[in-house]
């Protein structure tokens, strides 16, 4: 059905309250005031409502730490345009409630759309990580064989170009290394030394 004048004028109106609700909670989340966003992204939503009005409600509710109602809107954002942060916040919300499977499935669908993100590939090891510890079951009391002595370490890289990022579930720990100026071809060997309260790395070229 066409627009009348009276009806566009109306759908312009709700366009431009949404928009000042959008930005007013905008402002409130930089302020960290989750509560008062929630509200305006929810006047945005009842205004009309938009596939960004429903993703930025879904990072209120993950600051909020309301995760069934992240999921929903992140899932309601996606029904209407998929989008990078839409993803990503689904499967924020469905890994804090613990369905490592959908999170996992929307951390992929997020890397397809940024597939350079070393944040979103740090997710997917996690989500890996819950599911092989799910399908392990508790972890058994013996303990592996002691490694054969290591040879004496090369001299160690510059350290300002060497980090890690770990994550530790109930069962495993996954350790990544990143180290900037590494050939491709370079034979790199990680020693990890694990005490009660110390991770020790070192990193070997050669």
């Amino acid at each position: 059905m066409p627009l009348t004048p009276t009806r566009f004028a109306t759908a312009g109106r709700s366009r431009a309250r949404m928009g000042e609700h959008v930005n007013a909670g905008n402002a409130a989340f930089v302020d960290a005031d989750y509560e008062a966003a929630l509200q305006h992204y929810s006047a945005a939503i009842a205004a009309g409502g938009s596939a960004d009005a429903y993703s930025k409600r879904a990072a209120a509710q993950l600051q909020l730490a309301r995760y069934t109602e992240a999921a929903a809107d992140a899932t309601a954002s996606l029904k209407l345009q998929p989008t990078l942060k839409a993803h990503w916040r689904a499967g924020q919300a469905c890994f804090a409630l613990h369905q490592f499977e959908a999170a996992r499935a929307a951390f992929a669908d997020a890397a397809k759309l940024e597939p350079s993100s070393r944040e979103l590939k740090r997710w997917l090891r996690k989500c890996d990580a819950e599911l092989e510890s799910a399908a392990v079951g508790a972890p058994s009391a013996a303990m592996p064989a002691a490694a054969a002595p290591a040879p004496p370490p090369a001299p160690l890289t510059d350290s300002s170009k060497i980090r890690h990022e770990w994550y530790q579930s109930s069962t495993h720990m996954v350790v990544s290394v990143l180290a900037r100026g590494v050939a491709k071809q370079a034979r790199v060997r990680v020693r990890v030394r694990v005490r009660t309260e110390l991770l020790q790395l070192e990193l070997q070229l050669g």
